[in-house]
């Protein structure tokens, strides 16, 4: 896990190794479905998005 940018916003979970896929499985903090990264470095655009998109905080 990684330490919020500023107080009040969760905490977001990193990933360091996809394992044997070639993507990764991204959800929120309350466990919304969000997609798949191609990369771990990705994780954090695709909730930005998901949360822009769908007007929430999860």
């Amino acid at each position: 896990m990684v330490q919020p940018p500023a107080p009040g916003e969760p905490v977001r979970l990193t990933v360091d190794a996809l394992a044997d896929r070639d993507q990764a499985p991204v959800s929120t903090a309350l466990g919304r479905w969000v997609g798949e990264a191609d990369h771990p470095d990705t994780t954090a655009t695709l909730i930005d998005i998901h949360e822009r998109v769908n007007d929430d905080d999860d």
